[in-house]
C-alpha cells in the first residue's frame, strides 16, 4: 500500500496496482468538506489488519481525525472508518 496527500494505492505482490483512489473518492459518503492530508498507514501483524490515520480540516471548526481499519488483511475487502473530532474540548 502507498499513500500521499492525494490518495491511496494498493499493490499486489507482483507490483501491479489493484486499487487506487483520491481521498475524496475513498472517503465518499463521510460528509467531509475540507482538505484531507497527512495519511499514515501501518500493518498490524498481530491483528492481521491495516490501520490508517488521515487528518481532515485545518481549523477547529472542521478538524477531524479519520481512523481506518481494514476489514480483513486484504484492503480490497473494505474499511471500517471512524471520525474523531479534532477539537473535543471546543477550545
Amino acid at each position: 500500500m502507498s499513500t500521499n496527500n492525494d490518495g491511496i494505492v494498493y499493490y499486489q505482490t507482483n507490483g501491479n496496482a489493484s486499487f487506487g483512489a483520491f481521498w475524496n473518492d475513498f472517503f465518499s459518503g463521510q460528509g467531509l468538506n475540507a482538505n484531507i492530508y497527512d495519511p499514515k498507514i501501518l500493518y498490524d501483524s498481530q491483528a492481521d489488519r491495516f490501520f490508517m490515520v488521515v487528518l481532515h480540516g485545518s481549523q477547529a471548526s472542521n478538524s477531524i481525525m479519520l481512523l481506518c481499519f481494514s476489514q480483513t488483511n486484504n484492503p480490497n475487502d473494505g474499511w471500517n472508518i471512524y471520525q474523531l473530532q479534532g477539537n473535543l474540548l471546543n477550545n
